[in-house]
This record gives C-alpha cells, structure tokens and sequence, in this order.
C-alpha cells in the first residue's frame, strides 16, 4: 500500500487519514468532547469491499496524533504553489479613434503596460533544502470582439504578439482591427472589446536548475477590461 495518497492522505492500520481543510470549530459535535488543542478532526477513508484499491469515505474523526506527515513537495509543486501567489493587474484597454471609427479604416488598440500587465513577475517560495523562483511573463494578447463576421453577436478573436503601441499619427500600430460594419445595430450602438492574456511560466530553484512548466502557461479571468468602441459607416456619393 502507498503510504501517502495525494488524494487521500496517509494510510494507517487500514485506512487514509487526511486533516480537515478548515478544522471545525471548537464545540462542534464532531470533536466528541475533545478541543484543537487536543488533537485535530481527520477525513477517513477505509477499503469497504476488501479488494484493497477502492477506498471509500466512512467519516470524520478526532486523533489526537497525526498519522503521518505528506512527504516533502518536489520542485514543481513548490513552483506551483509559487505560481498561485502571483497576482497581475486589469490592463485598462485603449481604442484610436476612440469615438469615430469607421466601416473599413484600423482601429489601434493597446493597453497600459506595466510589470503588473506584462510582467516578467516572479514569486519565490521554499520547499525542504530548496527554493523555488516562479516567473510568469506576457506571450499572447487574444481580442475578443462581438462583431462576428455574420452579425447576430458572434464573438470573434484575433491575437497580437504584444500589449500593442498607443496611437501616434507618425507611427504604425503593432495591434489593430478593421471593422467590417458599422454597429448601429449593438447595444448602446458599439461594439465591445475583452482581452484574454496567455502568460508564460517559467520556474528554476536556487541552484539554477530550470523547473519543467510548459503544463502551467495561464490564461487568468479579467472581468473589468472592457472596451467600447462605436463605429459608423461613411457613405461616399459619386
């Protein structure tokens, strides 16, 4: 039998054990008299058909004593945790022409940067004799707009390498989109704009070993950075 089980704590005189996440508290039925102070409330789970493979839950209970300890994290896991403690910004998205765009004509768009909307942004954390450096760092901007090349609000994507450049009339834009119709027909008579950021995970210990990420590039949730941008339709008369 394995003596620890990610999924089920650590094995002990037929059973796993794994320490409730919160404890409950002090005064509930389930401590039986006892206190935190005493010991802590375990999840059991026993081999109910003998076969010795499927364990299944049968309760909660007080041990004074821990049954095990989960063996140490390896790198990956410590870069992991690393990982869920780093935080990135809202990027506040921008538009030019901000309020005239026309049918046919690139709309620029950008956001500003800032190491919290692009990184590179880093978090350390140590495991047992080791430590671990997580980095994450901007690869791909996905823009979503609801002018779906058919109307009848599809969403639509592109992708830009890069946060994109802010409007300059000498200068070119590393991100845009042309419209294809006006949007007359849209909510509050615009269309709208989300960005959805890729970033790229990169990790090594404090030796300098470089830590396999390439299962952990992240995609986090914005649900602030919106866009609108209305957009007309130049008539030209011959």
């Amino acid at each position: 039998m394995a003596c620890w089980r990610d999924d089920l704590g650590w094995f002990s005189e037929g059973c796993y054990y794994s320490a409730v996440d919160p404890q409950p508290v002090d005064g509930d039925e389930i401590w039986d008299g006892h206190t935190s102070k005493d010991g802590a409330i375990y999840q059991k789970a026993c081999d109910l058909t003998g076969d010795m493979v499927n364990f299944q839950a049968a309760g909660q209970v007080f041990l004074a004593q821990a049954p095990g300890e989960p063996p140490p994290k390896t790198p990956a896991q410590v870069a992991y945790d690393a990982l869920k403690k780093i935080t990135v910004a809202e990027p506040v998205l921008h538009g030019a022409p901000a309020k005239d765009a026309v049918v046919g004509s690139p709309v620029w768009l950008w956001f500003d940067q800032s190491p919290d909307t692009v990184g590179p942004l880093s978090e350390t954390l140590e495991g047992v004799g080791f430590k671990v450096t997580t980095t994450v760092t901007l690869a791909e901007v996905v823009w979503n707009v609801d002018d779906g090349p058919a109307g009848g609000e599809q969403v639509q994507h592109f992708t830009c390498q890069d946060a994109g450049n802010p409007f300059s009339t000498q200068g070119k834009p590393t991100c845009s989109h042309v419209f294809t119709e006006s949007s007359a027909r849209m909510k509050d008579k615009a269309f709208t704009l989300s960005v959805t950021l890729k970033w790229h995970v990169s990790a090594q210990s404090t030796d300098g070993t470089a830590i396999d990420m390439t299962a952990f590039d992240w995609w986090p949730t914005y649900t602030e950075a919106v866009l609108s941008v209305p957009v007309n339709e130049v008539q030209v008369l011959n």
